[in-house]
């Protein structure tokens, strides 16, 4: 059965021709062809072919190549690439069809794609004129005629300059031949003379279809679907070219697919040298032992015996193993046989010494860094939802901010004039959620693990740490009355207060700024001074220490609170709490949850401006430049040493340059950005006296280094009801202390039942939610007393040992080479990277002398070559580059005894692999 047209609709009499290709006009009985061609077939219901005449000038060129072809060139015959000898094809089978189907009308069928293409040739036809980019393309243009037209061609010349192919049937006069002119890459077609034989039956395979082109043909499909068996390649075949292969054939066209691209067992066996130098190179501590001899039949040949490694990693794992040693092995059954054993160690809790990764599979299958390894470009950056606008603090509530301790957090985002409003970078603050792993409490980088600690909260904010834990949190009951109560009069143009079941909206809180009331220009009333406050701390609490996902409301369990401290009016009647501890708790929970959020629009939330002021203050990524210099030492002064700066304060309360060429909110650059950020680049200790003096000489805030004592606690931290565990032992080289290789677990680990409470759906009062909470609440009063801190200082050597345990251990990088849509498509230039000279003095002498030799070619070309357009010239020179790549330099061989493999499966013609 021949194959169908899409666009074609022929007369009787017409050929067969490739699937979905189209046609030009043809008429009754003939068919159109294209002009330029030597000869063409005259259609009709007669078996015979006439030839129309040639013009004198196709004549000369006639006479031209058959000199040409007397010049004494040696006829080559490639068996597979070219289908070998005329001798009969065993899977030519006798099946008769009508006469009117033998004209060979082909050359009416050609692809008119409507794109401009730099060589002038059809496809599924040859014409004299026609051009190509080199012989290959040739080959595999005349293979395409051959297969579409049902007829069977051998190679007669083939060498660097000429390719001649004629009919294998020896009656038949059909004849192509293609050159390679002087001073040019380019092949041409100078001759063409179709056939005259009769097609008396259909090919169920093609000679010439053989394995090399079909590993061509389908090369991009077999290299990016290496599963992809050899039935399924036989039925692609005969799906597309309607012939029928064997699995030999198809089997060979895959192995030629992947070798091409991956390499053979030869490349494989002469590149695991380098493999195991580059494992040892990339793992320091790690064995490689090499063994090979040398035969005396081939002295010059080094065969590889025998190779021994050991990662260090499992070195100083079986140190820690019993005394007893279980050698398991198992055969390579490719083509090069042997055995690979391997020694396998016992602890003492009967488990293999294996490194236990740091990531829940049940984690990872989620987590957004999964996510961006198999496609960045499915992950968008995380929202922030952080306020719009700062607001001015007013100097009536400088005591009572003082008194709760948040004072100096307020300054940091303390409306002021001429400086900007901090905007938050959503996709630098995306990057640190995309490396968190709630597993361990602690980002992962390629220069070892990192997180904020309270130490960064004291340092950064200026947050209390000492003082009663913030939870559980609980509106009271008729807030929305007393709220409303309280602030009914405060504005005369403000109406009733606006709320949801969440809490008040923010909009109608905004109308009590102190700008509202005509400050400072207009003097306010005390009531209206508290009033004011009281709507600020609501603001503070909801919008810019512990942000959640509504953003047009604040919840109306910071009312209590707010409260308490806008109506105060000694420090006594004010609760001393923990604020520091409960911004990293909120900031560690929404990390925990952000990580796993891939959903269009999801929010982070907890604290952004920690996060932030902490990416700022230890990675040069998207971090601005302070041009105004430190801090003057009369700017801030407080008395009490209170309301002074923190180090957040000259990111805050300063100018920010951008260089004009530097990225900000660019999240793909970012992730690239920390996957190939050095160890050197990061700051570790940037709280050092030498910074502090530098950028702050006049001291920074009390409220900075008053709870010291907290920083390496134990204790668990706690927000509303959530409890977080802390990992400084995973984190000591950013106080300065020693890092253990392998960082002890916690002394109490935390449930992961209490690290998964949450108010969904849980209908726990106050008191039911306190009790619950009341062995960590106990815990941090005791908090000082329980402590990772050492005495032991930084050993940089030892701190080597930890990242070569934790590296193999985690996914230390996030982006890819390229991205998979933006990737090209497989081609067969994709082909096996081999070890070359490249580099070398003399292979920089020898490319240059030849490159010199090329530019002269060129040069000449340009007066006496084809006229060719600037882009065929540019072209047919760059096809010329491939050929000074050298020879691959084998540094082991395979022994010339090993055993042949086996013999192909289905008999199939060409060559074996």
């Amino acid at each position: 059965m021949l194959p169908e047209a899409k666009v074609v609709n022929f007369q009787e009499g017409e050929g067969a021709f490739h699937p979905g290709q189209s046609s030009q006009s043809s008429d009754a009985g003939g068919s159109s062809f294209q002009s330029g061609q030597s000869s063409h077939a005259a259609g009709g219901h007669d078996d015979t072919v006439e030839l129309e005449s040639v013009d004198e000038e196709e004549e000369q060129m006639q006479n031209m190549m058959d000199e040409e072809d007397e010049d004494g060139v040696d006829n080559e015959v490639d068996s597979d690439e070219s289908g070998g000898s005329d001798t009969s094809d065993d899977n030519e089978e006798a099946d008769p069809i009508p006469s009117s189907w033998n004209h060979d009308l082909s050359e009416a069928m050609i692809v008119d794609d409507r794109h401009d293409s730099a060589w002038e040739y059809s496809m599924n036809t040859i014409s004299v004129g026609a051009r190509y980019a080199d012989k290959r393309h040739l080959q595999e243009a005349i293979t395409q005629w051959a297969m579409n037209t049902q007829r069977v061609f051998r190679t007669t010349v083939s060498s660097q300059k000429f390719l001649t192919v004629v009919c294998s049937d020896a009656r038949c006069p059909s004849r192509v031949h293609g050159y390679c002119p002087k001073y040019d890459t380019t092949w041409v077609v100078s001759d063409f003379v179709p056939h005259t034989c009769v097609l008396k039956s259909m090919l169920k395979d093609h000679r010439n279809l053989t394995s090399t082109l079909i590993a061509r043909l389908f090369y991009k499909e077999i290299v990016e679907n290496t599963a992809m068996g050899v039935k399924a390649i036989q039925r692609r075949v005969h799906l597309q070219y309607k012939y029928v292969i064997e699995y030999g054939k198809a089997w060979r066209a895959k192995q030629t697919a992947l070798e091409n691209r991956f390499g053979t067992f030869y490349d494989a066996y002469d590149g695991v040298v380098r493999l195991l130098q580059t494992l040892k190179d990339r793992n320091p501590g790690t064995h490689v032992d090499i063994q090979d001899f040398v035969i005396p039949e081939f002295p010059n040949v080094r065969v590889l015996h025998r190779v021994f490694f050991a990662f260090s990693i499992c070195i100083e794992a079986f140190m820690h193993c019993r005394p007893v040693m279980c050698v398991d092995g198992t055969f390579l059954t490719g083509r090069y046989k042997g055995q690979i054993l391997t020694a396998i160690g016992v602890d003492g809790n009967n488990r293999y010494m294996a490194a236990r990764s740091l990531l829940d599979p049940l984690i990872d299958q989620k987590h957004r860094a999964s996510h961006l390894e198999a496609d960045p470009q499915s992950m968008e950056p995380l929202q922030t939802r952080t306020p719009k606008k700062n607001w001015m603090i007013h100097p009536q509530w400088e005591d009572r901010l003082k008194w709760a301790g948040l004072l100096p957090f307020a300054r940091l985002v303390e409306a002021r004039d001429h400086i900007s409003r901090l905007n938050y970078d959503a996709a630098l603050i995306t990057c640190l959620v995309d490396r968190w792993r709630p597993e361990t409490h602690t980002f992962h980088f390629r220069w070892g693990e990192m997180a904020p600690t309270l130490q960064d909260v004291s340092m950064l904010l200026g947050l209390p740490l000492a003082g009663e834990p913030i939870g559980p949190l609980e509106e009271t009951v008729g807030w929305m009355h007393s709220m409303d109560a309280r602030f009914q009069g405060v504005r005369a143009d403000v109406g009733p207060m606006t709320f949801e079941a969440h809490g008040p909206r923010q909009a109608w809180l905004h109308e009590f700024q102190i700008e509202q009331f005509g400050f400072p220009d207009v003097p306010m009333t005390a009531v209206q001074i508290t009033r004011s406050l009281e709507a600020y701390l609501m603001w503070l609490l909801g919008k810019t220490m512990f942000t959640d996902n509504h953003g047009n409301t604040i919840s109306a369990r910071y009312i209590p609170i707010a409260q308490e401290i806008a109506e105060a009016t000694e420090a006594e009647h004010i609760i001393q709490r923990s604020w520091g501890s409960a911004v990293l708790a909120a900031t560690y929970r929404g990390m925990c949850k952000g990580c796993q959020l891939t959903s269009h629009g999801s929010g982070i939330v907890g604290c952004p401006l920690l996060l932030q002021l902490w990416s700022w203050a230890r990675f040069p990524i998207g971090r601005p430049e302070i041009r105004d210099g430190s801090w003057p030492p009369d700017e801030l002064y407080d008395a009490e040493r209170i309301d002074m700066p923190t180090f957040g304060s000259l990111w805050t309360s300063r100018k920010r340059h951008f260089g004009h060429n530097q990225l900000r909110n660019c999240y793909p650059a970012f992730t690239e950005q920390f996957d190939l950020l050095l160890e050197s680049d990061v700051t570790w200790e940037p709280y050092s006296e030498d910074h502090r003096d530098e950028a702050y000489p006049g001291g920074i805030s009390n409220m900075c280094t008053r709870d010291w004592a907290y920083w390496m606690t134990k204790a668990k931290i706690i927000f509303d009801i959530f409890v977080e565990e802390m990992s400084q032992q995973r984190v000591m080289r950013q106080f300065g202390q020693r890092q253990l290789i392998e960082p002890p677990p916690p002394t109490v680990p935390l449930p992961p039942r209490v690290h998964a409470y949450n108010r969904k759906g849980a209908n726990k009062t106050a008191a039911g939610w306190l009790q619950l909470l009341a062995p960590y609440i106990t815990g941090w009063a005791n908090a000082p007393a329980v402590s990772w801190a050492t005495m032991e200082a930084f050993d940089l050597q030892e701190f080597e040992h930890y990242l070569r345990a934790y590296m193999p251990r985690t996914r230390l990088r996030l982006s890819q080479a390229c991205d998979p849509v933006q990737r090209d498509p497989s081609t067969m230039w994709d082909t096996y990277p081999r070890h070359s000279t490249s580099g070398t003095r003399h292979h920089a002498a020898v490319l240059t002398a030849e490159l010199q030799d090329d530019a002269a070619q060129y040069a000449r070309s340009l007066s006496s070559g084809p006229l060719l357009g600037r882009y065929e010239h540019h072209a047919s020179f760059a096809q010329r580059l491939p050929r000074h790549r050298q020879p691959p330099v084998r540094m082991y061989s395979p022994s010339p005894f090993q055993a042949r493999p086996p013999p192909r499966r289905g008999g199939g013609r060409g060559r074996g692999q």
